[in-house]
Formats: structure tokens, C-alpha cells, sequence
């Protein structure tokens, strides 16, 4: 039985300030023109120990340059930036640094296209790691960048034919190393403080002129030479950011597979078509509609019973699809969990134990049978039955609440087809 909860979580991650999207622009590279650019001029900052250079972007799925956003380019011999690195044939399209004259440092996290993803290199303690969606990746480098000392360059590099497919919005370096843990990314806008170089909002201004929110340099549609590479397109309806998927997971459960996700709150009535790859070929397992509800996040649960499929499968994947009124849809990070059946009759130890009041205890059959968990107490009296009916092969997980029971030590076990498998102890601490 598939069944969807909604819930609006009004004190979650209160660490992170979370607010509504308000209509603004972007900036859409790729798409008019190929060499699509923006520059601005001095804006960097000698400072090399900590670094923070970040922006949301939503590529368009197309192949382009190895440019997103860099601190002198790669026609220049000193500098950092953060590249998309469309000819590595393993991991096409990952996200990676870029790094004085050294190669392309490659991570292994792929841009998903036509998603808001937030992107960040950081420079901390004398390493350097690229943060996809505030989850940092497996990059990362000892190599210290030479001090830049001209452009910031956004989209492109006016030595690249071909830059960044898709849009671009909140480009902001700092002097500081503004994550050093895995994170929650805050939605934009981006605030601008005491360690901010160089912020863009791209939603300030019309016309040829980018303005630094800092109070600073400005930068220009197009190059500071005003030569061969193009302004880029300026757009309004692509620019909120969708429905932000801050978290997606899936696991096992007792023969069911638990979807979850939390996404940011909901200005209109969204579609979430959930998708299933069975080893064969994507298909819909469900379309859910959600409706806007109070609170800084909205929580999704959708169970799925996979004691239907074909008892073959050692594992399945789940994505969710997701589209707004405007039609526009997008696609979440893939989540596969491993369906393969156990190879033996077990009863596992509670956990915790000692509990107070509740501990879950797992055990797993190897066929379809009758199932019984019993509990019973240092006399030998059954006092709770935790499972009694008949159960295909799985591995299960049930909990028991004890805040009935007094302390003590009780005794659980487990039959199967009415044979006795194992017996436990467990003890009851208040």
C-alpha cells in the first residue's frame, strides 16, 4: 500500500535562516549566444588562506566549456574557480576546481540538469573542497592558488568558444571559509557582510550593468574589452528557484521502501511524479499533488510495498520528477537501495539496550512463514506479543515501547512456523 505524508516542520535546522524566493533575475548563459560572459573588474582580494567562492546554478543539460565561475581565468597563470568538466567520459559533467595552471581537479558529483543546485569552492586550513548542495565531495587539494589580480569571470573565459549552458544567480566571494562541514544551503538571497568580496544578485539592474551588491566594482554584460564573447540573456520567469529538494533518502523497511524528502515551502500547488527503475527501464509509481502548507520546510513520506516485484531484483531506484504550473520540471539525485534477500533465520540483539522506553529489534526469515516475537518477563510470563501473522522473506524491524513496564530484565524470542529460533535479553533502565 503506497501512502503519502505531508507535514510542515516549523522548527527544523533552526541554525539556517530559511525565506521565501522573491521574484528576481537571472542570468541565462548558452543559450543566444555560445561565448556568453560576464567580467568585472577588481574584485578580488589577495587573500589565499580561506576562500569561499559559491553560486546557484541550473545547467541545461547540455555539453559546454569547463567554465562556470573563475577568479582570473584560465588564460591566466594565477587564480581559482569552479568549472564543469564536460570531457571526462567516467563522470561527464562534474563539478570541479580550477586551480592556477593545473589540470582540471575533477570531483565525482555530477550536476543534475534542469535542478538549482548550490555550488561552492572552499579554502580551508590549507585544503580546498568543492560542496554540492552544502554535501562536500571526494575533492580535494593541498595546492595553494597564486594571489588573482584581474577579473572575475562568470559563465565563460574569453579564450572558450563554448561556456556554461543554463542560468546562473547569486555569485558571491568571500575571504573567509564560510563552510567547513557538510551543510544545509540558505536560500537566496545571498547577504552581503564584512568578509564578502564580491556579491552579484543579478536581479539589481537593467541594461549593460551587473552591480557588485557590496558597494563595489561593477561588472559589464559581456567582457571588460568588449570584444568577441557576448552579454548574456537576462531572464525573469526561470529566475525564482523552483522548489529547492534540500534532502532526499530512501531505505528498506519491512519489506517496504520508505521515499522522504524535504523541500523548501511550496508557493503553489507542485506535482511529484515518483519514478522506479526496476533494472529494466524508469516507470511511475506514483503521482503525488502537494499543496502549500505553514512552515519554513514541507516533509514528504511515501511508502512503496515491493512484495510484488519480481523476487529477482537485488536492488531498485528511485527519483522523484517534479513539476510546477508553468509545466516546467525537473529531476532529483537518484536514490538505489538494496533489495537482496537474506541467506539466513537470525534474531539480532535489541538496540539500545539497556532502554529506556522504547528499542527496536530485528530478525530476518528466509521464506514465507508464520511469524511470532514474543516478549516475557524474568518470571516467564509472556506480557506482549510484537508480531504474530504470517510474513514473506525479509529482513524486519520492530520497535518496543516498555514506559509500561517497570525496570528489570524481560526476555524476547523468535518462532518460526511455531519453531523456536532464538531468545534474548533485554534490560529495562528508568
Amino acid at each position: 500500500m503506497k501512502h503519502l505524508t505531508i507535514l510542515a516542520l516549523l522548527l527544523l535546522f533552526s541554525f539556517v535562516a530559511l525565506y521565501a524566493q522573491t521574484p528576481g533575475n537571472a542570468l541565462r548563459f548558452g543559450i543566444t549566444h555560445a561565448d556568453e560572459i560576464v567580467e568585472a573588474n577588481g574584485t578580488g582580494t589577495t587573500n589565499t588562506d580561506e576562500i569561499t567562492l559559491e553560486a546557484w546554478v541550473k545547467w541545461g543539460g547540455t555539453a559546454g566549456g569547463n567554465q562556470i565561475i573563475a577568479y582570473n581565468g584560465l588564460d591566466a597563470t594565477n587564480g581559482y574557480g569552479i568549472g564543469l568538466n564536460s570531457e571526462d567520459t567516467e563522470h561527464p559533467y562534474s563539478i570541479g576546481l580550477l586551480l592556477n595552471t593545473m589540470p582540471f581537479q575533477n570531483s565525482t558529483s555530477t550536476l543534475t540538469p534542469g535542478v538549482w543546485t548550490h555550488v561552492a569552492a572552499v579554502r580551508n586550513s590549507g585544503n580546498w573542497k568543492i560542496y554540492l548542495n552544502g554535501n562536500a565531495t571526494s575533492l580535494s587539494s593541498s595546492i595553494a592558488p597564486i594571489a588573482p589580480s584581474t577579473y572575475l569571470k562568470i559563465g565563460n573565459n574569453t579564450n572558450t568558444w563554448w561556456g556554461f549552458v543554463g542560468i546562473i544567480d547569486e555569485v558571491r566571494l568571500s575571504t573567509v571559509a564560510r563552510y567547513t562541514n557538510n551543510f544545509t544551503p540558505s536560500k537566496v538571497p545571498f547577504s552581503s557582510d564584512a568578509s564578502t568580496a564580491t556579491l552579484y544578485h543579478f536581479d539589481e539592474s537593467s541594461g549593460q550593468t551587473v552591480i557588485d551588491a557590496t558597494g563595489g566594482n561593477n561588472g559589464h554584460l559581456g567582457t571588460t574589452t568588449g570584444e568577441e564573447n557576448e552579454a548574456p540573456d537576462r531572464v525573469v520567469s526561470d529566475a525564482p528557484l523552483p522548489v529547492l529538494l534540500y534532502s532526499f533518502s530512501a531505505k528498506l523497511v519491512n519489506n517496504k521502501i520508505e521515499l522522504k524528502w524535504q523541500t523548501s515551502p511550496l508557493s503553489e500547488v507542485e506535482t511529484f511524479e515518483i519514478q522506479r527503475f526496476d533494472g529494466r527501464m524508469w516507470q511511475k509509481a506514483d503521482l503525488i499533488e502537494a499543496h502549500p502548507q505553514s512552515g519554513d520546510f514541507q516533509e514528504f513520506l511515501w511508502t512503496d510495498d515491493i512484495s510484488t516485484l519480481s523476487k529477482d531484483l537485488t536492488e531498485i531506484s528511485y527519483r522523484i520528477k517534479y513539476t510546477d504550473l508553468t509545466g516546467n520540471t525537473a529531476y532529483s539525485q537518484t536514490q538505489t537501495v538494496n533489495v537482496k534477500k537474506p541467506t539466513s533465520i537470525w534474531l539480532a540483539q535489541n538496540f539500545p539496550n539497556p532502554f529506556n522506553p522504547g528499542t527496536t529489534i530485528s530478525y530476518a526469515i528466509t521464506e514465507p512463514a508464520d511469524v511470532k516475537l514474543i516478549v516475557f518477563n524474568s518470571l516467564g510470563e509472556q506480557i506482549e506479543t510484537l508480531v504474530n501473522g504470517y510474513q514473506s522473506e525479509n529482513i524486519y524491524t520492530v520497535t518496543f515501547d516498555a514506559s509500561h513496564l517497570p525496570n528489570g530484565l524481560y526476555f524476547y524470542k523468535l518462532l518460526v512456523n511455531n519453531r523456536f529460533v532464538d531468545m534474548k535479553k533485554m534490560l529495562v533502565l528508568k
